[in-house]
C-alpha cells in the first residue's frame, strides 16, 4: 500500500498553509514589531476564512445576499 493512500485534499491544503506560515513568520513578526498590524490582521482573516469554508461551507449560501448589490446583480 502506498503512503499516498491517506493523502486527502484537506491534508495537502493544511500542509501548504503550515509551510506558508512557517516561511512568513519571521517577516510578519518583523512587521508587527515595527508597528505594521495589517499583515497580521490579514493572516488572522485568512485563517478565519479557511475555518469558515472548511467547517461551515454548507451554510455559505446564507452570506450570498450580503455581497449582492441593491439591484440584485
Amino acid at each position: 500500500m502506498s503512503s499516498l493512500a491517506n493523502l486527502t485534499p484537506q491534508k495537502v491544503i493544511a500542509g501548504i498553509v503550515f509551510l506558508a506560515g512557517v516561511l512568513a513568520a519571521p517577516i510578519l513578526t518583523n512587521q508587527f514589531l515595527a508597528g505594521d498590524y495589517l499583515p497580521v490582521i490579514a493572516v488572522i482573516s485568512s485563517i478565519g476564512a479557511v475555518f469558515f469554508l472548511t467547517y461551515l461551507g454548507k451554510q455559505c449560501w446564507v452570506l450570498m445576499p450580503a455581497f449582492l448589490g441593491l439591484n440584485g446583480r
